[in-house]
């Protein structure tokens, strides 16, 4: 199943993620607004239901 998320749902859901910054681990920097553009692809991985992870897929649509 591939979705469609525009910037501001996926800054939101990369900047609201703790991710390994909780465990201590330095936390990757987050891209610039002038480096986001359409087009771009990316994963994320969350925890739909269950304990385990699962990959998903994005893609930029629009940066206003």
């Amino acid at each position: 199943m591939r979705h469609r998320l525009g910037l501001f749902p996926l800054c939101i859901l990369l900047c609201a993620t703790p991710g390994g910054a909780a465990r201590g681990e330095t936390p990757t920097p987050a891209m610039a607004l002038d480096d986001v553009q359409a087009g771009q692809r990316g994963y994320g991985l969350s925890v739909f239901t269950g304990s385990e992870p699962v990959r998903f897929e994005a893609e930029i649509i629009s940066v206003r």
